[in-house]
């Protein structure tokens, strides 16, 4: 058997130590799983059961913004999820305060949302609907909202 040099047999012993954390530095590093994030909140546009009412809504769990209007009745924004005061509720609109005046409805918030009204001038134009209230806030994307709620008011027009 051959006899190795000193030096070489401390340099074996060096690389023999050093080998868990070469082989750690070295190895296959698993790959984190990539999260599929979950799709932004859409617009959407409907008839309600009774086929009366055609609303356009944005879903931002727990909260619900839904522009509503009805054959007969007045044209509504409707806030749910809000659990402050209805008298401490505020809208913005790209941070501009929107002249608003809230009724709660049960567990909603509603204001008059009337077709033409700078309301609704802001929000097809704006980017981001912002609401808050002593408990909380809550805000929604715009874009998309004036595709829906055009739907909606022109379902409402052609029953009126």
């Amino acid at each position: 058997m051959p006899h190795l040099p000193l030096a070489a047999l401390a340099a074996s012993a060096a690389l023999l130590a050093a080998a868990p954390q070469i082989a750690a530095q070295t190895a296959p590093q698993p790959q984190a799983e990539t999260a599929t994030p979950d799709p932004a909140p859409a617009w959407s546009a409907g008839q309600g059961n009774d086929g009366r009412q055609q609303f356009a809504r944005i879903t931002q769990p727990p909260h619900r913004l839904t522009y509503l209007c009805q054959r007969g009745g007045p044209d509504m924004l409707v806030i749910e999820g809000m659990s402050g005061r209805v008298e401490n509720l505020r809208l913005r609109i790209d941070d501009q305060p929107q002249a608003l005046r809230f009724m709660q409805h049960g567990p909603r918030r509603t204001a008059p949302a009337q077709l033409g009204s700078p309301l609704i001038r802001a929000m097809f134009s704006g980017k981001i609907l912002t609401v808050q209230d002593d408990a909380g806030s809550a805000s929604f994307a715009l874009d998309g909202a004036q595709p829906a709620m055009r739907q909606a008011m022109g379902r409402c027009l052609r029953r009126r």
